[in-house]
């Protein structure tokens, strides 16, 4: 799972009521708001990745990889499963339910990062 990604769950686990009140902000958030509610979540985002990335090593990355191209899939990965839950979560928006979800979240995340690291085909020429 990415340091972000913990950093997040950690933050939900010790600020309980902060995250209840997030939830209803961005879940519960009245009618009519949707598109400026998109727009926050998306600068918050890229704010966040920006943080996140600042310092990142990026040697990292296998011989022929362009990093960012790399990252730019880590965080189409990161904001797909994002968008997943945040889905589930509009259709049972209760709190509670977001935290019952943070596992299943992080099992999603670090499957899909090990899928990420390791590759998608074996070694060796492809058809």
């Amino acid at each position: 799972m990415s340091r972000w990604s913990l950093l997040k769950f950690q933050m939900i686990q010790d600020n309980l009521l902060y995250y209840r009140f997030l939830f209803e902000a961005i879940i519960g958030h009245p009618k009519g708001l949707e598109n400026e509610m998109a727009e926050r979540e998306r600068r918050t985002a890229a704010r966040g990745y920006e943080i996140l990335f600042k310092d990142l090593d990026l040697s990292i990355f296998g011989p022929g990889v362009d990093p960012r191209k790399a990252l730019e899939l880590i965080i189409m990965v990161n904001d797909g499963i994002s968008r997943k839950y945040l889905e589930i979560m509009k259709k049972d928006p209760d709190p509670d339910r977001g935290l019952a979800l943070a596992g299943d979240i992080r099992r999603d995340l670090d499957e899909f990062h090990a899928l990420l690291k390791k590759g998608l085909c074996p070694p060796g020429p492809q058809p």
